[in-house]
C-alpha cells in the first residue's frame, strides 16, 4: 500500500496514468528520466539508450499531447550522453543494484513524519550506498554548492535504510545526471 501510495504522490505514476505534456517541462523531464534508470540495465551497452528511448515516450507521453516530444527526446538524450559517459555511470555498472525507486516513510523529529522515494540502493565492495539523482540544469562551478541544499535529504534516506536494513549506509550520492558528476553527502 505505501508504494502504490508514493507512486500515486510523488515520483511514479500507475502505469494506467500516462504522463500529459505541461507548461512544466523540467519536471516532465525528471520524471522521464527517472522512469528511464528505474528500467535500465547497467550492465548493458550504454552507446544503445537511444533506442529505449523511443518505447518510453510511446509508453509515458499521451499520443494527443506530442508536440514537445521531440523537445524532450534531445533533452533526455542530453542528459543520458553526459551521464553514460562518466565515472558516476562507470561505478554503478560495475556495482551490484539492490532496489530502485524505494519509497520510505519515517518518523522523523518533533513526531514529523518523512516521506520520499529512494532512487537507487547498491552495494559496491560489500558497502552499501544510497543514490538520487538529479536532472537540474546546474553548472559545473556550483553542483557542490547546490548539493549542500540535499544534506537534510540525505540525513533522512540514510537514517530509513540504515533502519530498514540494518546495514550502515556508507554514502548518500547525489547523481547530477546533465553533468556526469556525482557527490558524496
Amino acid at each position: 500500500m505505501l508504494k502504490q501510495q508514493e507512486a500515486e504522490l510523488t515520483e511514479g505514476l500507475r502505469e494506467k496514468d500516462r504522463v500529459v505534456i505541461s507548461p512544466e517541462l523540467p519536471l516532465l523531464i525528471g520524471e522521464l528520466a527517472h522512469r528511464f534508470l528505474e528500467d535500465w540495465n547497467f550492465g548493458d551497452d550504454p552507446t544503445r539508450f537511444r533506442a529505449t528511448l523511443q518505447p518510453l515516450l510511446d509508453r509515458w507521453v499521451e499520443p494527443s499531447k506530442q508536440e514537445n516530444r521531440e523537445h524532450l527526446q534531445r533533452e533526455l538524450e542530453e542528459i543520458f550522453d553526459a551521464f553514460f559517459s562518466s565515472a558516476a555511470y562507470r561505478e554503478l555498472s560495475s556495482s551490484q543494484i539492490l532496489a530502485r525507486e524505494v519509497p520510505l516513510l519515517i518518523p522523523w523529529d518533533d513526531g514529523q513524519i518523512m516521506e520520499g522515494v529512494i532512487d537507487l540502493i547498491y552495494e559496491k565492495d560489500e558497502l552499501l550506498y544510497l543514490a538520487d539523482y538529479k536532472s537540474d540544469r546546474v553548472r559545473k562551478k556550483d553542483f557542490r554548492d547546490v548539493a549542500q541544499t540535499y544534506h537534510h535529504q540525505a540525513k533522512i534516506y540514510s537514517t530509513a535504510a540504515k533502519r530498514s536494513l540494518r546495514r550502515d549506509v556508507a554514502a548518500f550520492n547525489l547523481i547530477f545526471l546533465r553533468l556526469g558528476e556525482a557527490i558524496q553527502i
